[in-house]
């Protein structure tokens, strides 16, 4: 069976009071906190931070890791000043930059960043993809991003013909 959306993502974090205070800063709402966990929310998307050995443990791995460890997310938005604005919120929120945002090869537009525990986060612009893929915009006041609200941007395809069309998220 194919799931019909990405729902959650669980990062190991070193220093859950550190991630959470980051991860308010750039837009996302602490829902809960528990022993386990801290579960936040924002662009559609629930967002639960672990202990990074513990989370480890649960996987039977060794929590040590260095470098590039083979996935990011992507933060698929409107145009490249909301891509430029993002970028610049989560810098000062105290991610490192990797990338500034600039032209790619494939047309899009893009930028990273490594969040506190170097989880690589990408804000990302590709015209056309509207159709495809649900967008997020960013709050004009704060740069924090959030689900569009444009009745004409679509939500994300509902077909598996849609889901075809469209590039990971992460």
């Amino acid at each position: 069976m194919t799931p019909s959306c990405l729902s959650s993502i669980t990062l190991g974090v070193r220093d859950r009071a550190r991630s959470e205070a980051f991860y308010q800063a750039v837009g996302f709402e602490v829902l809960g906190d528990d022993e386990l966990g801290t579960l936040l929310a924002a662009h559609g998307l629930h967002l639960i931070l672990r202990n990074w050995a513990d989370l480890a443990d649960d996987f039977g791995v060794a929590p040590e890791a260095g470098g590039f460890r083979g996935s990011h997310v992507t933060l698929h938005l409107a145009d490249r000043d909301i891509v430029d604005g993002t970028y610049a919120t989560w810098i000062t929120a105290g991610a490192i930059g990797v990338r500034q945002p600039t032209e790619k090869p494939w047309g899009g537009y893009a930028g990273v960043v490594a969040d506190p525990d170097g989880h690589l986060w990408e804000m990302c612009f590709v015209a056309g993809i509207e159709s495809v893929l649900g967008l997020c915009r960013s709050d004009t006041d704060t740069g924090t991003v959030t689900a569009s609200d444009d009745p004409d941007v679509a939500e994300p395809a509902d077909t598996a013909e849609g889901r075809d069309t469209a590039e990971p998220a992460a």
